[in-house]
Order: C-alpha cells, then structure tokens, then sequence
C-alpha cells in the first residue's frame, strides 16, 4: 500500500531550555490498605471505614470548578500561564494548611514548534496544522520528533507493532526509505516510531481512528467522551521518562544535561506528526488507488475509511 513521493515536512522545532519558576506540583497520594467491610461496634452501629469518610469529604462540584479554572486557558510547559497556574497552586496549597510548601526551579529541555509542519502530494498541501485563531494554542504536534523534511512512498503500517511490520515484510511490501501512515492505539506512540525506524523507513503520519477512540465507539465531544473525526492526539514520542537530557535524574540549573552526540543517541530518530482521521481519509484513498497490493493490505489493515 504505496503512494509515490508524498512530501512531508517537519519545519524546525525549538529544543528549548526553560528555567521554570513554577512551582513543583507534588501530587501526594496515600494509598491506604483497608477492608471495605464496615465494623461494627459493641451496640450495633455501623463504624465507618476510612475510605467511606474521604468519600464523604469529596464535593464533586469543588472537582469540576477546579478542573475548569486550570483548563480554560492553553497553558503549555514553559509558558507564562503554566507559571501562574503553578503559584495559584502553590497558594492554594498554603490556604490548606500544609506545613511546608515549596517551588523549585528547574532547567529543563522542550521540544515546541516555531513553523507549522505540512504534507504535500503533487505540489498540493494535503494536511496543515490548524491553531485556529487562538494564538495561545499551539497547534498540533509530537514532541521530540525528529526536525527533518523527507519525501518518498508512504506505507500504512496499522498500529505500527513489531508484528504488524514483519506482517509487511512477510507480504514482501518494501518499507526502507517508506513513510509510515499508522493509527494510535495498541502500543506507546514512540515506540512505533523506533519501530518504523528500525526497519530503516523515514517518516511516521499518525492519527486515531473512530474504531479505536472515536465515533465508532460511541458519542464524541462535545455530546460525548470519544475523540471527532477533527480531534488531534497529541503527546511526546520520546523513549525516555522525564527530562530528555537528564534522564531518570532531577534536571536542576547547573547540573548534568546531556547534549550533542550524546543527546542524540537518545532523541527518536525519525519525523512524526499527528493528524485528524478526517485528513487522513484522502490520504488512504490515494494510497490505495496506487498500490498493487490493496486486496492483500486490506486483511492487515482493519481500519474505518469512508
């Protein structure tokens, strides 16, 4: 499942180092063993457990207040409005009455875009990243993916498992120097790209399909929880937790970062975008009205088009 020279670009990104002044947001959770029985006293009556006292205490409203005061606004890592939902926090932390509350700063490596990314066939822009008119959001991205403009055949490689790849070898289909097309689901996002990039192809779209997370399942936003055929995933395709370049360690001002080769060696090694099941339609159509292989791709494939 071919399609000759899409072109695919991947504008540089910005790997910026960021000293945060935000407060360290240190969720505390107290997992407390208990048996879910109520006990009960010497009179009869009913003793609560611990767990039914917190339940008592949880107000739902306070929940959905909350949840809309620190989501109303973008507020990506590194931003100004992330620095002010971090002290809001840090505040409200204080009101409570806990004894010591603290922020921290930390130097840390992001990965945000300066130029949107595109994908062109035939000269004509097939899908744009769309910010809509909010200059606060920031349109969609993977972040660390690799800064590269490639162009070649594209391939849809289904979930972008190990096992869907030696599937296509097995059926003979060529993926080196291939662009893959895969669908989120199944496995971690970066791994299919390491995945992709091991069997030597060049560029990875993504996009979630409505089988998987969206009108196939049911109801989507804004009447339901699944994702539109609009709807982008976003979402890192590092390999590694936390801080890139301090890797399992804490990424203070003047400590250890990684950086050049050695940074490197650990960044994915290929470009990858994600983009709505909507704008990957006309790419699947083209794909098949050019592969000699639709009726074989078909049974790997198992995915919504149309």
């Amino acid at each position: 499942m071919m399609l000759d020279q899409l072109k695919y670009i991947f504008t540089p990104k910005r790997l910026a180092l960021i000293l945060g002044g935000c407060a360290a947001l240190i969720i505390l959770i107290v997992v407390i063993a208990v048996v879910s029985k109520k006990s009960q006293s010497k009179d009869g009556e009913e003793n609560l457990t611990i767990v039914d006292k917190v339940v008592a205490f949880i107000d739902s409203e306070n929940i959905r207040e909350n949840i809309k005061y620190f989501a109303k606004e973008p507020h990506p890592a590194g931003g100004q409005r992330n620095l002010e939902l971090g002290e809001e926090v840090l505040r409200r932390w204080k009101s409570y009455g806990f004894d010591d509350v603290f922020n921290n700063d930390y130097e840390i490596l992001l990965s945000l875009p300066t130029e949107e990314s595109y994908i062109k066939y035939k000269g004509k822009i097939q899908y744009e990243p769309k910010n809509n008119e909010d200059s606060n959001i920031i349109p969609p991205f993977n972040a660390f993916s690799k800064n590269a403009k490639v162009s070649g055949q594209v391939v849809y490689v289904n979930y972008g498992r190990v096992e869907d790849l030696e599937k296509l070898v097995e059926l003979e289909v060529d993926l080196i120097g291939k662009i893959a097309v895969c669908r989120y689901g199944k496995i971690f996002r970066g791994s299919k790209a390491q995945n992709a990039y091991e069997k030597g192809m060049i560029g990875m779209i993504l996009y979630s399909d409505p089988s998987d997370s969206g009108s196939k399942k049911g109801d989507v936003y804004p009447d339901g929880q699944w994702l539109p055929d609009t709807g982008v995933q976003r979402g890192n395709v590092k390999s590694v937790k936390g801080d890139i370049s301090t890797h399992l360690y804490p990424a203070y001002k003047g400590g250890y970062h990684a950086s050049g080769e050695e940074l490197a060696k650990i960044a994915p090694k290929i470009p990858v975008i994600p983009i709505p099941y909507n704008d990957i339609k006309p790419i699947h159509a083209l794909i098949e009205a050019t592969s000699n292989n639709s009726r074989r791709m078909g049974q790997l494939q198992n995915r919504t088009i149309g």
